[in-house]
């Protein structure tokens, strides 16, 4: 018998306090006589006349006091499971696992060897996955069949691995069936495993992998200039041999199904070669593929998105027209300037962008810029104005800075302190006086692309200190015009896709927020979504010191472990039993 809640034996003082206000009430129970006179020449009351009450209802109710008791104390009896035979199986589904050795995938290794380490004496099996997230495959189960079919579903995935979250939740369900062990299979070193030196010698390690025969493509970024025609944008591709020895391999690009660029490499061992391809000879989907026949696939293919850029149509709403020359500059733009009551008797439902500068009228408007957005705006609201800001920090990857050197220490004469709504994110930051606030917020929902600017452009335009705000200006309305473009993502990350996104193999859903955990293109919802595995320590599968660590120490079981079938339950059967029974002895009593 063990109990898993010692620290309740508090409840037992319960009992004591029962006792007292039993003996307290029978000596103050009042009895109404006619005279003392008969009562004077009984003899006093024996002291035995105070022990503990034999009265049913005393006892019913002392019972039911003990039960409760006895429940919260959680006493257990041990079980099967608490003999040592139950075991966490801890196998790494990332993306290197499913590098080619010379006897198959580092993944089928590891999940042989898995299924002939439960076979030897496991009873009690739970499986968790470790990908960049730990996924429990299976529960604990002693049905060896479910064990052997949940294995042979799971296969390594197109993301990142993260170990360690996995690690401490197999460690955390070991620890509460005592004499569990816990194994991991992975083809990352013990160093890796990011737990304490006690808990990482209580695991069984088995390192699968040894080849580093792998060329990658390590990064794609296309840069389609805002406003400018197609044919302006380049597409950089790095491709990198993370192997020993030099390597040969051929790029090949298409960009909308059309072929694009071919080049045979010849990479030197662990070196890098960048490629700019330029004048894509059509729009859409660009996809680069990398010929090399080496020992992980995952990573020799990348994905990414040429715009058709068609001149766009800009309506700026506003009470003066500083800003249209600036605008009308751009390549191609048509500028249409009106006046807030003009935009509220008709808004123009089919322009490109919509920017608001300085106004807040009631719109429905498919994109918008809202420039110095007054108190009040919905999108946008703010917290007060403030002068002499400026710029702190901003977000490298978001596409409305695209070309953007840098906006270190940019001077803001003036600006509204912009609060980031639930559907958008700070993409710019400032300071003033002391106080960090977001200059420019960026989001989308239900297919409309939003943009918050804090700074007011009135003083700007004509100031070579306001030439980063214009940038940024133009950047941020180049992001809005290609609302509806694919969103190109890394595999395992996740992104808000909108409602009515449908799950799809390689496609985790969950809400309005998806992860690819596959590289591939994926329909989500009227958009498209391509994913990439662009990781170098993914794609870097060399691995020394491969082999198998059987534990050395006993994992130490957690207070109040488990590996025991509670009574606890079965306690507070009883006491439900018995406060009706003493329901009854009352009322019958009282009849």
């Amino acid at each position: 018998m063990t109990l898993l809640r010692p620290a309740g034996a508090a409840a037992l003082l319960a009992v004591p306090l029962l006792v007292a206000l039993w003996l307290w009430d029978r000596r103050r129970r009042v009895v109404d006589v006619p005279t003392l006179l008969f009562w004077r020449q009984l003899p006093a009351a024996p002291a035995t006349a105070r022990r503990l009450p034999t009265d049913p209802l005393f006892l019913l109710e002392l019972a039911l006091v003990l039960a409760l008791a006895a429940g919260y104390l959680r006493p257990a009896l041990p079980t099967d499971a608490a003999r040592g035979s139950s075991l966490v199986v801890v196998l790494d589904v990332s993306a290197s696992m499913g590098a080619r050795e010379a006897a198959g995938t580092r993944f089928a290794l590891a999940r042989r060897r898995a299924r002939a380490l439960i076979a030897e004496r496991a009873e009690e099996v739970m499986l968790v996955a470790a990908a960049e997230r730990p996924r429990v495959a299976l529960r604990w189960t002693d049905d060896a069949a479910l064990v052997l079919s949940t294995l042979e579903t799971l296969e390594p995935l197109d993301v990142a691995g993260d170990l360690t979250p996995a690690l401490a939740l197999a460690l955390a369900e070991a620890r509460v069936r005592p004499g569990a062990r816990v194994a991991v299979f992975t083809d990352l070193p013990r160093a890796a495993a990011g737990v304490a030196p006690d808990e990482l010698a209580a695991l069984h390690w088995v390192q699968i992998g040894r080849t580093d025969d792998n060329v990658a493509i390590a990064s794609l970024a296309v840069d389609a200039p805002p406003f400018h025609d197609r044919a302006e944008a380049t597409a950089t591709v790095v491709v990198r041999n993370h192997g020993a020895r030099p390597r040969r391999a051929r790029l090949e690009g298409s960009v909308g199904g059309v072929a694009w660029e071919y080049r045979e490499l010849t990479l030197a061992a662990r070196a890098a070669e960048t490629l700019v391809l330029a004048h894509p000879p059509a729009a859409g989907e660009l996809d680069v593929t990398l010929v090399a026949d080496d020992a992980l696939p995952a990573d020799d293919v990348a994905r990414a998105w040429v715009p058709e850029r068609a001149p766009p149509r800009l309506v700026v709403v506003a009470e003066s027209a500083a800003l249209a020359p600036v605008l009308r500059a751009l390549p191609g733009a048509r500028v249409e300037v009106v006046t807030p009551a003009a935009w509220a008797a008709a808004p123009a439902a089919d322009a490109d962008v919509v920017v608001f500068d300085e106004v807040a009228p009631a719109t429905g408007v498919v994109n918008a810029l809202w420039v110095a957005p007054p108190p009040g705006s919905g999108p946008c609201p703010s917290d007060g104005e403030v002068t002499g800001a400026a710029v702190v920090d901003w977000e490298d990857d978001h596409p409305a800075l695209a070309g953007l050197d840098g906006l270190e220490a940019t001077p803001v004469a003036r600006a509204r302190r912009l609060v980031a709504p639930e559907w958008a994110a700070p993409v710019v930051l400032a300071a003033a006086a002391g106080r960090t606030f977001p200059l420019l917020v960026a989001g989308e929902r239900d297919g409309r692309r939003t943009a918050c600017l804090g700074a007011s452009l009135d003083g700007a335009l004509g100031t070579s200190d306001g030439l980063p705000l214009l940038l940024l200006t133009l950047g941020t309305l180049g992001w809005l015009a290609d609302a509806g473009a694919p969103l190109v993502v890394d595999t395992g990350t996740p992104v808000i896709a909108g409602p009515g996104v449908v799950a799809a193999p390689g496609l985790r859903v969950a809400g309005d927020v998806v992860v690819a955990e596959r590289a591939g293109t994926y329909r989500v919802g009227a958009r498209l979504l391509l994913a990439n595995l662009l990781d170098d320590h993914e794609s870097d599968i060399g691995r020394d010191g491969g082999g198998e660590w059987a534990p050395a120490v006993v994992l130490a079981a957690s207070a109040g472990a488990a590996g025991a079938r509670e009574l606890g339950a079965w306690l507070y059967a009883v006491a439900a039993a018995l406060l009706a029974l003493e329901w009854l002895v009352w009322l019958r009593r009282r009849a």
